[in-house]
């Protein structure tokens, strides 16, 4: 019986524990997030950092199958608490619609507060930090350097030179994202529970050349981002009353097995 105890708890943890199917670690081209934006609004201005520079977009705990609207995590966003790194938050996490603090919360309201059981992400502090970490880890721009593979606007790149330059670097084939299907616009790296490279599943929705922006140019009506998050689910009501309801019966079976 206590074996069958033991067994029955290390199930309830891993139910618990084993949220996501995996963690997308997401960089953003600003030049065609800015082209986005300008085919939405003309007159506004994109925030655009260092020429040649990636962006991050965020880290997303991800499950294939669900999304929902909220995290179980609690902490509450406050620049404060990000203050000693706000300086590379800037440069490498910027808002191309040019409100950082804003775009820094979304992520930490949606993305972040999912994130308590990745190692070293179980705060606001760590989440950034480990997410710039991330970002120096995986330099894009610099993978897609290696591989000659630089923004062109004349010039369309096809997209499998741009997933095997990257998986030849990181060991994982990624998900690559496109505004329109035909620009370049995020590319997706999938890690485990660990922050280990693993395989995205997910089929780019991209035709098979694109271009890679070296500027946003003139937009056309119609140039809007189709879906280009993964399906994320986040722990709703729904979900914490399910994960409620496992507590209730491995804690009730582990008493009278005592």
């Amino acid at each position: 019986m206590k074996i069958l105890s033991v067994l029955l708890l290390i199930s309830c943890t891993y139910q618990l524990t084993a949220a996501w199917d995996y963690i997308a670690f997401v960089q953003l081209w600003p030049q065609t997030a800015c082209k986005n934006l300008k085919s939405k609004n003309p007159n506004r201005n994109c925030n655009l950092p260092v020429r040649g520079k990636w962006t991050i977009h965020g880290v997303w705990p991800s499950n294939r199958n669900y999304q929902s609207e909220q995290c179980s995590g609690t902490e509450k966003f406050e620049t404060s608490k990000i203050q000693s790194i706000k300086n590379d938050l800037s440069n490498f996490w910027p808002s191309v619609y040019n409100d950082n603090a804003r775009f820094w919360r979304h992520e930490w309201d949606k993305h972040g507060r999912c994130s308590d059981h990745i190692p070293g992400m179980d705060s606001v502090f760590g989440y950034f930090k480990k997410s710039l970490e991330l970002n120096r880890q995986y330099d894009i721009e610099k993978i897609l350097t290696r591989s000659n593979i630089k923004p062109n606007n004349q010039q369309p790149v096809p997209v499998n030179k741009i997933s095997d330059a990257v998986r030849s670097a990181t060991g994982g084939i990624p998900n690559v994202r496109c505004l329109n299907n035909e620009y370049l616009y995020e590319i997706h790296i999938c890690l485990d529970q660990n922050l280990q490279v693993q395989h995205c599943t997910r089929r780019p929705n991209c035709k098979n050349e694109v271009f890679y922006l070296d500027n946003w140019g003139d937009t056309r009506k119609g140039d809007e981002v189709e879906d280009v998050k993964p399906n994320v689910i986040h722990a709703s009501g729904s979900t914490i009353v399910g994960l409620s309801f496992i507590i209730g019966i491995c804690v009730v079976f582990l008493l009278k097995s005592m």
